[in-house]
């Protein structure tokens, strides 16, 4: 089992390296943020939404102890980069926030999650927050390859280099 400090930690990497990927996006237009791609879920837009969506529902069972509900956060709403970094910004305070909240208790609760074709399965609450991270990972990866593929900058987002610039 993970404790509340190493958690903490992983989710200051977390948060370091979803800032790098976005010091890259900053060096694509308008058009090639948004500028569609066939490989996993689309644009730079999508990738980063996706990201968002994902950290901002975390962060709601975090201080909430439940899933948000109703239809959560719409893509539509956040089509130019400053609507969707200024949530960004507001969801990352909140990732923080549910953070400094959470017991060692808490780490081990479980919860049910979706596995497809209406199944289930249990998972506690400190793999699940593991899970998010190296989504996260995966994800950013995809996002920096498609902006290298655009002719934006990229910049690591590896442990390795958040532990060498800290």
């Amino acid at each position: 089992m993970m404790d509340v400090v190493t958690l903490t930690e992983l989710f200051n990497y977390h948060i370091w390296a979803n800032n790098q990927v976005w010091s890259c996006v900053e060096s694509l237009t308008d058009e090639q943020f948004a500028q569609a791609d066939s490989y996993s879920i689309g644009s730079v837009l999508k990738q980063q939404f996706h990201l968002m969506q994902t950290d901002w529902s975390s962060a709601h069972f975090m201080l909430h102890g439940s899933w948000p509900s109703g239809e959560g956060l719409k893509e539509e709403d956040f089509q130019d980069r400053s609507a969707l970094r200024a949530r960004w910004d507001e969801v990352e305070a909140d990732l923080r926030a549910g953070l400094a909240g959470l017991s060692e208790a808490q780490l081990g609760t479980t919860m049910d999650l979706p596995a497809g074709d209406g199944k289930t399965f249990t998972i506690s609450f400190w793999e699940f927050c593991y899970t998010l991270v190296n989504h996260g990972t995966n994800h950013r990866a995809q996002c920096l390859a498609l902006i290298s593929k655009l002719g934006g900058k990229t910049a690591e987002q590896g442990a390795y280099f958040y532990y060498m610039q800290r």
